[in-house]
């Protein structure tokens, strides 16, 4: 008996470590199936993916003196992402903001099985939570969503959505619950006026980014359950501000970004009871974020009641922002 219970364990563990070997070789394997007209990899069961997120997943280690082999981006001194991180970091705690970084875990991590039907779900990529050790290592705080996804995941409420690059507003609500308990945390928090918000559910149909970039009209469009949250959601004097990329404006601020009033920033004023700040940009979060929190910054006293910086943007960014990771100033 003891040695079938060996043999059990030594197998689940052989299991574990081939499926994390195999997360790369695949979506290398992938991305040579992606027509050098499309970005868009068609997975199982109605599952799309980018095929930059793809990318990314297939490069291995990313930071240091792998940087710049990894790196979309074509400037040496901007290929490595830590250094520019642990920069704004250490300038905001000198102004006495809170910095919480936010990387939206690759779909793909969490719903590897929509590549292939040999994959597990991941608690995100053995890669990722090196990287995240070495920033907290230096004191940032990072909240790596993935291991609350994958828990999630089974309840058959989706966390990404099938054809979009974005996740889905069930993941907008757990991602909001994550920061809110992280700010509820802080005291300052307890003297702030507290508002009330109404929120009700609706499901709608979407035209997501990946769905369009296939061209294919016969595809069946997704279906997406929303929470859409009545109040002042966004005030620029709010203590917490929200910056990064599509992520923050996904089913908040309507067009191509599907829907109003139901995206991450929505659903954050509805946990916290208080409108919250917005700075985003529809391209990558990496670096023309920052530049925009500089250039309001030097307005004055733009930073003065701010308390708490939310920085979401895609976790693919750490390689794919082909302008790279530069350091920016947050004032003069």
């Amino acid at each position: 008996m003891k040695n079938k219970t060996l043999i059990l364990i030594i197998s689940l563990f052989a299991l574990n470590h081939t499926v994390n070997a195999d997360v790369s070789k695949i979506c290398k394997d992938a991305l040579k199936t992606i027509p050098e007209d499309s970005i868009t990899y068609k997975g199982q069961d109605g599952w799309l993916f980018t095929g930059a997120e793809l990318r990314h997943l297939s490069v291995g280690k990313f930071w240091g003196k792998d940087a710049g082999r990894a790196s979309r981006c074509n400037r040496p001194d901007r290929a490595d992402p830590l250094p520019a991180i642990i920069d704004f970091n250490s300038q905001l705690k000198k102004l006495g903001i809170k910095l919480i970084m936010l990387p939206v875990p690759p779909k793909a991590t969490i719903y590897p099985e929509g590549i292939t039907k040999n994959l597990q779900a991941e608690q995100s990529s053995k890669r990722l939570k090196e990287f995240y050790k070495s920033l907290s290592s230096k004191n940032v705080d990072v909240l790596d969503l993935s291991e609350t996804f994958i828990e999630l995941k089974n309840k058959k409420k989706y966390l990404y959505c099938r054809q979009d690059s974005h996740w889905s507003g069930y993941g907008c609500e757990i991602a909001a619950e994550q920061i809110t308990l992280k700010i509820k945390a802080m005291p300052w928090y307890k003297k702030i006026e507290k508002l009330e918000y109404s929120a009700t559910k609706r499901e709608i149909q979407i035209k997501g980014d990946l769905w369009k970039s296939l061209k294919d009209k016969s595809r069946p469009k997704e279906k997406l359950a929303l929470r859409f949250i009545k109040g002042k959601t966004v005030s620029p004097s709010s203590p917490v501000l929200l910056m990064g990329d599509s992520h923050t404006l996904i089913f908040h601020a309507g067009d191509d970004m599907l829907a109003k009033n139901a995206g991450l920033i929505d659903q954050l004023a509805f946990d916290l009871k208080m409108p919250v700040n917005l700075l985003a940009v529809r391209g990558s979060g990496a670096t023309t974020v920052r530049i925009n929190l500089y250039r309001k910054a030097k307005k004055k006293n733009w930073l003065k009641n701010i308390k708490v910086i939310i920085w979401c943007f895609t976790a693919r960014d750490f390689t794919e922002a082909r302008s790279g990771w530069r350091k920016i100033p947050v004032k003069e």
